[in-house]
């Protein structure tokens, strides 16, 4: 399923849909009109990651193929910060999609760690649920 997820990212509605509908951003609708989206495989993740005009970098981590300890989250968080700040972005969501038990719960472990309001933590089903 992960390899479609590219190839949804494609249409700029699609990406428009699951940044504004599934996770509540409220990016203005020209930023849509640039965006990349890449798989990565780095320090053991395998991520898409989504650079969404000069504002937005979303790291979305299919559970399926990822471990999610909290020590671990915590350092992709500050990873996606670094980039974030490094390329002078706005913001950054770690999304996790089709998650497993307990993972809500060390994400809460995670936001507790993380003071930044400009880090966003979500968990979809799927990231096809507002894409048809």
């Amino acid at each position: 399923m992960t390899r479609s997820w590219l190839s949804h990212f494609s249409s700029k509605e699609n990406l428009r849909k699951l940044v504004q509908e599934s996770l509540g951003c409220k990016c203005p609708l020209e930023v849509f009109d640039r965006y990349t989206a890449e798989w990565i495989s780095s320090a053991g993740w395998r991520y898409a990651r989504v650079v969404v005009g000069d504002r937005l970098l979303m790291y979305m981590v299919p559970c399926n193929k990822n471990v999610s300890k909290p020590n671990e989250i915590l350092e992709l968080t500050k990873k996606g910060i670094r980039e974030r700040d490094g390329k002078g972005l706005n913001r950054f969501r770690l999304v996790f999609v089709e998650p497993p038990q307990g993972l809500r719960k060390n994400l809460e472990q995670v936001k507790a760690a993380i003071s930044d309001p400009k880090v966003h933590f979500h968990i979809l089903n799927s990231i096809f649920e507002n894409l048809q």
